[in-house]
């Protein structure tokens, strides 16, 4: 777009538009790790002491619920940082992190030894509050993104992430699960 029609006008003033209610949702969704964390923890500890486990796998799913707390943190902080610095790397770092996020929550939502009722809802939340992340990251990205390149990482990366929470969704019902 030339300089004379409002092309960079109108993209400077949707990524303001855009900036204040991502950085506010991704701090949400940082409040939502930290208590999702702390609630599987907990769930671990139930379960072990209410189901028989093989010998290994309780220490299996523990070390998951680490490496996809320290993932999600790293990706909400890229989110933020890339966001405050109006970074379309670190926005697009963001969304490909997004990637095994998904595969992580869809892990918890129906393939753990034991799934609970609770792990159902929790992981449910957790790719609804992913998918809409990934939707106004890419939103905003593409917003301060000034090349056709960076646009389509975001794009692709964004679209891979939507299809991992699709994927994983449609995954636990086909297993029998409910959505509730």
């Amino acid at each position: 777009m030339s300089g004379n029609d409002g092309g960079p006008m109108v993209c400077e003033c949707l990524s303001e538009w855009l900036q204040k209610p991502l950085v506010l949702w991704l701090g949400a969704a940082k409040w939502f790790a930290d208590v999702y964390f702390l609630v599987f923890l907990v769930l671990i500890w139930y379960k072990a002491n209410k189901f028989l486990y093989a010998s290994d796998v309780l220490a299996e799913e523990a070390v998951l619920l680490v490496f996809l707390f320290v993932l999600q943190r790293a990706q909400l902080a890229l989110g933020v940082r890339g966001c405050r610095t109006q970074s379309s790397g670190q926005v697009g770092a963001f969304l490909w992190l997004a990637i095994p996020l998904g595969f992580f929550f869809g892990y918890h939502l129906s393939y753990q030894v034991y799934v609970l009722q609770i792990e159902i809802i929790l992981a449910t939340a957790a790719l609804a509050l992913l998918a809409s992340e990934v939707l106004l990251a890419l939103a905003y990205g593409l917003a301060i993104s000034d090349g056709t390149q960076d646009r389509g990482i975001l794009v692709l990366g964004a679209t891979l992430a939507l299809v991992v929470v699709a994927i994983m969704s449609g995954l636990h019902l086909s297993v029998g699960g409910t959505a509730f």
